[in-house]
């Protein structure tokens, strides 16, 4: 009995960090999404619909979202980005892109089993990083702090 319940409660436990980190996001993401020089970025609301893009998760305070494009002929598990939605002008979107500080190439981003999410961050766990993934082992994260 005392099993049991040491097992319950570590699946409990497990399940209450899977749950506390990414959410998926189901809305429609904003019509107007920009990039940093001010021009039309390659996922949003119309991109969304048309299956061009698709939204994945959404930060604790709905702040920003993970988004992937559709597969592409030289990046099989599609791009990877994140919007950061506003609510008085148009949003900002971003394209996450090899880093050599991390090791991180082009083919690693954009094989399957690739996945952006977000993930408490270790010195404020009340805000969320960005964090890439690769079968459940981390390749990297932007740190919010």
């Amino acid at each position: 009995m005392k099993q049991m319940f040491r097992n319950l409660l570590l699946t409990s436990s497990l399940l209450t960090c899977a749950v506390a980190q990414a959410a998926p996001y189901n809305r429609v993401l904003p019509a107007v999404v920009n990039d940093n020089n001010g021009n039309i970025f390659w996922c949003d609301a119309h991109r969304q619909v048309t299956g061009k893009c698709e939204a994945m998760s959404a930060d604790r305070m709905g702040a920003m979202v993970t988004i992937r494009s559709a597969p592409l002929k030289d990046c099989e598990g599609g791009l990877w980005g994140w919007i950061s939605i506003r609510r008085d002008e148009a949003s900002k979107g971003f394209t996450i892109t090899p880093d050599q500080k991390f090791g991180v190439t082009v083919k690693d981003l954009c094989r399957p089993g690739t996945i952006v999410t977000f993930m408490p961050n270790h010195k404020k766990p009340d805000y969320d990083d960005l964090v890439v993934l690769y079968q459940g082992k981390e390749l990297f994260r932007y740190k919010r702090f």
